[in-house]
């Protein structure tokens, strides 16, 4: 198969899925503890139309919506923690942190 028609079938593919999305604090009642996991986190919050990256990036902006998320389960009484894992860590400080 040619790599056009190849992306074209992925394509396809991908427009006819559709995630199940889970309310954590509906469906468990805040009740159990779970995890956050940092990247997924920070990746949510950079998507956020709040985050203005034209004029550069504004760090109190995203710490803002972090902060306004993670308040808002807390005020649900949700049992959380958020973490981030060594694993990824390859993505985002290679080559910051000398040997």
């Amino acid at each position: 198969m040619d790599p056009a028609k190849q992306l074209q079938a992925i394509r396809e593919w991908y427009a006819k899925l559709r995630p199940i999305r889970v309310d954590l604090v509906g469906d468990y009642a805040g009740e159990e503890f779970f995890v956050i996991e940092g990247d997924s986190l920070l990746r949510w919050v950079f998507a956020d139309e709040r985050i203005d990256f034209d004029t550069g990036f504004q760090l109190l902006h995203a710490v803002y919506v972090v902060e306004s998320f993670l308040q808002q389960l807390n005020a649900r009484r949700c049992r959380f923690s958020v973490v981030f894992l060594d694993s990824e860590s390859i993505f985002y400080l290679d080559g910051c942190l000398s040997d």
